[in-house]
């Protein structure tokens, strides 16, 4: 029987399921990334203050800095299953402002792996929901 592993994500953290069968999901992993919900000022808040255009570009600097830090984890952990031949492949959902920075921490091996990638937000929602959506 195929193995496959459901990735829910968003910035402030993941849930890993394997799908056992087409209705029902077992969790594998839960990931919290608080820092995903924090502004650039919690993030770097012993610096001295900058306003304006540069400000603005500092906050995305460090938002993004830190949204690729969560990808790196999230994408190691799928490629430490994979070498351990732990699922045979994987579905993404993630919303539209972090599918993209997932994707792109994706090696080749996992790429091939990639069975779906689905870009909606719904990482607060229930396992039947996250089902239904994957055999969509």
């Amino acid at each position: 029987m195929k193995r496959t592993w459901v990735l829910v994500a968003n910035k402030a953290g993941a849930r890993l399921f394997e799908r056992k069968g087409l209705h029902e999901l077992h969790l594998v992993e839960k990931f919290d990334h608080p820092e995903g919900t924090l502004k650039e000022g919690d993030l770097n808040s012993d610096r001295s203050g900058t306003f304006g255009f540069q400000a603005i570009v500092r906050e995305d600097q460090s938002v993004n800095h830190e949204n690729e830090l969560f990808a790196n984890d999230l994408t190691n952990y799928l490629e430490k299953g994979r070498t351990d031949h732990r699922f045979d492949d994987f579905i993404l959902i993630a919303g539209p402002g972090f599918n993209g920075v997932v994707k792109s921490k994706l090696n080749k091996q996992l790429e091939k792996l990639l069975f779906k990638n689905i870009v909606k937000e719904i990482s607060l929602e229930d396992e039947k929901r996250i089902c239904d959506l994957s055999n969509q």
